[in-house]
Formats: structure tokens, sequence, C-alpha cells
């Protein structure tokens, strides 16, 4: 991809603003939500959806949060979410593009998410620009070589 944003797996990660935040004994968790490689019956390579608890702490699949708005209705966001599709042997189709469809899905729908930012071009922008600030502070040099 152009803007190379395409070096990192992208995902949309639910949860609070503050992982020390506890809500009935779920403290630090989030959900995760994003398109990831699979592989079928047949052995062949395709997308799956994946919906999973996650620390919402640094981790070596983690590397930064990015925060892009405030989550009004989560029966919503979930809905959008796992209905977002997947486009299957689309040439240059991967887990960003999946994040930018979901994103403008829920920028549409207009009652899931409430304050924020969604637009995919800043969002992508930001994320980016924070990620490369934490290279160079060489951040995840003890998890990842990139």
């Amino acid at each position: 991809m152009p803007g190379k944003e395409d070096t990192y797996h992208w995902a949309l990660v639910v949860g609070p603003k503050n992982e020390k935040e506890e809500k009935q004994g779920d403290q630090g968790k989030g959900t995760r939500y994003h398109a990831k490689h699979g592989i079928t019956a047949e052995g062949q390579m395709e997308w799956l959806f994946e919906e999973k608890k996650t620390s919402m702490l640094p981790t070596s699949a983690l590397l930064v949060r990015v925060l892009i708005a405030k989550v009004e209705n989560k029966d919503r966001l979930q809905s959008i979410l796992r209905n977002t599709p997947f486009k299957q042997g689309v040439v240059g189709w991967n887990c960003v593009a999946w994040v930018q469809e979901a994103l403008q899905s829920l920028e549409a729908d207009g009652k899931a998410l409430g304050t924020g930012v969604t637009e995919w071009t800043k969002v992508k922008t930001s994320a980016m620009e924070y990620c490369q600030r934490k290279r160079e502070e060489h951040r995840f040099d003890s998890w990842i070589k990139l």
C-alpha cells in the first residue's frame, strides 16, 4: 500500500479508555474485531472475522492503540462490525481495507458511535504517525523487527 499501512495488522478494539477501569471483573479487557487469515478445509487461505476478548495493555500483538470514538450503542456497533463484508479473492484487500470499510459503515450509521473521529484518512494518518514516533523511540525493538 502506498502509505505502508499494510506494514501492520489492523483491528478495531473496543474497551475502556483507561485500561485499568474495571467493570464486572473484566479489568483491562476489551474486544478485538478484525479480519484475519484462516485456512479452509481444502487448504485455501481466506479472510475470517474474529471477535475476541483481549487485554488492553501493550503486548507484542497490540503495539499501539489510537482512540477514535466513544461507543454509544455497543449492540449496534457489534452488529455493524460482524456484518462488515469480506472480499475474498480481491487483490489488495486486507485487514486495513476491512478496518476502513468498518469505520465507513459505523460513520454512515451515525448511532453506534458518539464523539470521535472516524474519517479514514485522519484515523490512518494519526495511527501511522503515532506508530512511526514510537518506532523512532525504539519502543518496539524488543518485540518486532520491521
